[in-house]
């Protein structure tokens, strides 16, 4: 939290003000208006009110010496927002297994019933999510399932954004006392305090009664500064700065319990929402609640001044420390998948009849234990060094971490010439590691330097606690962050109207917040369990209302089987940016500017997520065997006694997927404006601004956690594609925006300046105000999931297919639901009557060119039966360690494809008031998205996989886009 606030005065000053948005004054909005005319029993304008009002009063304490100021800001919304979650239906619990039915009867009591569209078996909502799956189970004692309502939508109303903000209660106050101590020291002192509240059903919300959660904060800091000059050319600033942040994310009505997902990685659309079961953050696999606690920092810098001749130096120092003492629950609350994977679908709804998982994590205290090994062949090799004992509990999910920091800089502003100022610089950044304060709870994985390549070195690593780890640190100590900078401004004429400015400069980024804390979750004294069908000795995972299932039941002991690892890179390096800029001003008429600029950034060692210890890695980097097992135990598939399930041995044979947390991003960025500013055009009261913008931006990994195919694309990617190829990822960033275009017109009206009295006050002082900004759209991905194993690859299309909406908009709410459209159709990619022999479905291979990985067949099944080969996201490799391997050569780049753009236009009315000479009145009407235009927004979610949609969907205007009016008054004195 950056916050100035300004220092008293020897006369009292201070104003009052309110800001006031209802939803009287607003529009439908396109959105709602759609979702009101298919269900006209949803209202077709949710109601809010946001009234944010404070005050701000200065003045002095003893005159010349002590001095307050004051402020403080209250907000309070209230609101409500319609959403449509897709659920199961009663027809489709009734006809699935007693243990699923027994799991909706505990934990999925509708708190919003049914009461939109319902989709059956034949739909084409339901065929595009679960064809395969539909087929099968016709075939196999649900004759009636095409004709069965399976789906249905539940449309209700939650605390959320209509309009005027998230529903909140929240003050924030600022209050600063300066002291003058003598005529050349000068003290102040700052203390702000903050409380937010957002209600229950705000921070998260369920269709399913008790899941609904809120958020709470309360902060607080303070800061004490010294100014001292010491002659006329020296002088310095102490500063000691602490603060508190406390956030809390607590766990609704209901108790800890397993919350049910299609697959482990991504929320699925099916018609008009996403697909709702039971539990927490439903929509949202991966997150993670309760979450909060306390953050205390505390901060002490020096900065000192001193000017010789035409120098100007500047240095000084900062040292910080972090007490981190937050709790986050994840995997507290288990994520059952139906699917075994973190993307996909298939097989999702024949595991939902069948009451049975494809994949299932939760958090347990592994007592002291680290996993069990596995052989070659993929057998677990059970000692008492790996044997817990049951029921299993949770794991502490608390820690309190340390960090400390500091920075030096030293800077010379040089004035060489009366035209020329050059200024240099240095900074030294030290970022120290992460450490809690007990270091047998911190632990890494650490992989085995002494081999020569980076599979072995996965093969044999093992995970050590800080207690026994190389210097007692969970990654290393960096102590060569010298960030340079070199900067100039140049008036090449001397007369003030010309200015050309560039610079250079390196910037360094500590590693922060979950990407580093989530090493918690590392055993000995926290172990993440993920098994699947393969994990279980074959066996299906029958779903239960045990949060730690077949670990929370019985007595005596058990194996801790493989668990999955986040690992921080013990050798990382801190990200880093080198950045460039040259920009040319010139005043071109009195009052008027114009400029051009450019801007450049090349990010290293950038922040990146991937996994390094992927299922089959072991056979395709290091040669392990594969291993077959028929599975005839289940009832629904014990027929088919030709199903394979192929043991899926990991390249390190203690763990399972290594969730690993490098440094080895990379980006560049350019940006050229043109801009041109006029103030008072011809004494009109007239001030413009334009300016236009184009620029690229191009990286391997968009942030830290890949936001964008984790959670825009619906989680069908979790980091690079594949972890040892990085150029395979290289493309337009997530944020890449080729063009923007921005005008703001504010008119001072000047035409009554000149009256006197009542006409004075009503027609003088009136300020009109406009600001227009579009921008081209953000590009994005199109996945194929049909047989991904660990992510979904990108697809791999025979023939280009159309890279930008080209014509209007198809209409598919008959299909999908309301508000719901096609921005552009892709190439058909299932045949149900196509070839079998390699796929079990039949893929139009005349569309799409498909990589089976032959040696890595999760299962194979008979034709037609359903079900599916995997290993489209493996390499195929002509030796072990990496020699020759490659994915599709046809497989298409990332981010290939362009989204639609958009536009606003915001209208401002200004009228001021003057009282007495003393007192300022203003009251101003803002006027947000002025024309009502609803701009058009992709819906990928999971629906850019080109194995389930043949459409990439799309709708207009969306939640909080429709036409705002907000007012507010001022009255300063």
């Amino acid at each position: 939290m950056n916050v100035s606030t300004k220092s008293g005065t020897n006369g009292l000053h201070g104003s009052v003000y309110e800001f006031n948005r209802i939803s009287t004054l607003a529009s439908d909005g396109f959105n709602n208006n759609y979702i009101h005319f298919m269900n006209p029993s949803v209202t077709a304008k949710p109601r809010y009110t946001h009234n944010q009002y404070g005050y701000s009063v200065g003045g002095p304490v003893k005159k010349d010496k002590i001095f307050f100021f004051s402020s403080t800001e209250w907000t309070k919304i209230r609101s409500m927002q319609n959403v449509s979650a897709t659920v199961p239906t009663p027809q489709l619990i009734a006809m699935s297994s007693t243990n699923m039915q027994s799991f909706f009867t505990a934990n999925g009591v509708l708190a919003h019933p049914i009461n939109g569209a319902t989709y059956t078996g034949a739909s084409t909502a339901v065929q595009n999510i679960f064809s395969s799956d539909v087929a099968y189970l016709a075939a196999n004692g649900f004759p009636n399932i095409n004709t069965t309502p399976l789906f249905g939508e539940a449309i209700y109303s939650y605390p959320g954004d209509s309009g005027g903000g998230t529903p909140v209660d929240q003050w924030i106050s600022f209050n600063r006392a300066d002291i003058t101590l003598s005529q050349k020291t000068s003290m102040f002192v700052r203390y702000i305090q903050q409380s937010q509240i957002n209600p229950i059903g705000s921070n998260s919300n369920s269709p399913y009664t008790g899941y609904d959660t809120e958020n709470t904060q309360m902060n607080h800091g303070i800061e004490v500064s010294l100014s001292r000059a010491f002659t006329s050319s020296l002088a310095s600033v102490t500063k000691l700065m602490g603060s508190r942040f406390n956030n809390g994310e607590p766990l609704g009505t209901k108790p800890v319990s397993p919350t049910l997902y299609v697959n482990s990685g991504n929320p699925v659309t099916l018609g008009n929402g996403l697909i709702n079961f039971p539990g927490y953050l439903q929509t949202s696999p991966g997150n993670a609640l309760p979450f909060g606690g306390p953050q205390n920092y505390i901060e002490a810098a020096e900065d000192v001044a001193w000017t010789k001749g035409k120098h100007q130096f500047t240095f000084g120092g900062t040292f910080l420390n972090l007490k981190d003492n937050r709790t986050f629950g994840a995997y507290q609350n288990a994520v059952d998948g139906l699917v075994n994977s973190s993307s996909g679908t298939t097989s999702g709804l024949k595991n939902f009849v069948s009451g049975n998982l494809g994949f299932l994590e939760v958090a347990v205290d592994p007592q002291g234990a680290y996993p069990c090994y596995r052989n070659a062949v993929g057998v677990y090799q059970q000692t008492a060094a790996c044997t817990i004992n049951l029921p299993v509990s949770s794991p502490n999910f608390s820690r309190s971490n340390r960090y400390q920091d500091y920075g030096f800089y030293a800077n010379d502003s040089y004035k060489v010439t009366p035209k020329l100022t050059v200024n240099l610089g240095v900074r030294w950044e030290i970022y120290g590691p992460q450490h809690s304060q007990k270091p047998a709870y911190d632990a890494n994985f650490f992989p085995d330097y002494t081999q020569t390549n980076p599979w072995d070195q996965i093969r044999n690593g093992q995970v050590l606690t800080r207690v026994n780890a190389p210097n007692g640190r969970m990654w290393n100590l960096n102590m060569k962050q010298f960030a340079p900078k070199f900067g100039f401004a140049w008036d090449p004429f001397g007369n003030g109207k010309t200015s050309i400015r560039g610079g250079y400069s390196m910037s360094y980024e500590r590693n922060f917040g979950n990407v580093t804390f989530n090493v918690i979750q590392n055993p000995p004294n926290y172990a993440v369990l993920s098994f699947t069908k393969a994990d279980n000795g074959g066996v299906a995972i029958p779903i239960s209302n045990n949060n730690f299932a077949q670990f929370g039941t019985g007595t005596g002991k058990k194996l801790l089987p493989n668990v999955t690892l986040r690992a921080v890179d013990p050798r990382i390096k801190p990200a880093y940016a080198n950045n460039w800029s040259l920009s040319f001003e010139r005043q071109v008429a009195t009052g008027t500017t114009a400029s051009v600029s450019y801007v450049g950034t090349r990010g290293i060692h950038n922040y990146s997520i991937s996994n390094l210890n992927r299922s089959f890695d072991g056979a395709v980097y290091e040669g392990d065997p594969i291993v077959t097992t028929t599975d005839p135990t289940n009832a629904i598939y014990g027929t088919n006694a030709n199903e394979f399930s192929s043991t899926a041995n990991h390249t390190n044979y203690q763990y399972g997927s290594v969730n690993w947390r490098g440094a080895d991003g990379d980006s560049y960025y350019h940006g050229f404006t043109a801009e041109l500013r006029s103030a008072d055009l011809h004494q009109t009261g007239l001030n413009v601004r334009a300016d236009y913008t184009w620029s690229h931006s191009i990286d391997n990994t968009s942030s830290a956690f890949s936001d964008s195919g984790n959670t825009g694309a619906g989680g069908l990617v979790l980091g690079y594609t594949d972890p040892w190829n990085h150029r395979l990822d290289r493309g337009s960033s997530d944020f890449d925006q080729r063009q923007r275009g921005l005008v703001t017109i504010a008119w001072t009206i000047p035409y009554a300046n000149h009256l006197t009295g009542a006409s004075k006050i009503l027609l003088d002082n009136w300020t009109l105000a406009d600001t227009f900004d579009a921008q081209t759209g953000t590009p994005f991905t199109e996945f194929d999931c049909s047989y991904g194993n660990t992510v979904c690859p990108r697809a791999s299309f025979v023939t280009d297919p159309p890279r930008k909406k080209v014509r209007g908009l198809k209409d598919m709410s008959t299909t999908y639901g309301a508000n719901t459209y096609s921005y552009m159709t892709l190439p058909k990619f299932w045949d149900p009557n196509g070839d079998t022999t390699d796929y079990p479905l039949g893929v139009l291979t005349t569309n799409y060119s498909e990589q089976l990985n032959p040696v890595v067949d999760a299962y194979t099944l008979i034709p037609n039966v359903g079900g599916y080969d995997s290993g489209s996201d493996s390499p195929i490799c002509s030796a072990i360690h990496g020699v020759g391997c490659h994915l599709n050569p046809g497989m298409d780049n990332r981010n290939q494809f362009h989204g639609p753009g958009t536009w606003h236009d915001n209208l401002g009315i200004v009228k001021d008031f003057k009282i007495h000479g003393r007192y300022d009145l203003q009251l101003k009407g803002e006027f947000i998205n002025v024309f009502n235009h609803a701009n058009t927004y992709l819906n990928l979610g999971g629906a850019n996989d080109v194995s389930s949609y043949t459409e990439v969907l799309a709708y207009k205007g969306g939640l909080g886009t429709n036409r705002n009016t907000e007012l507010s008054l001022h009255l300063s004195f």
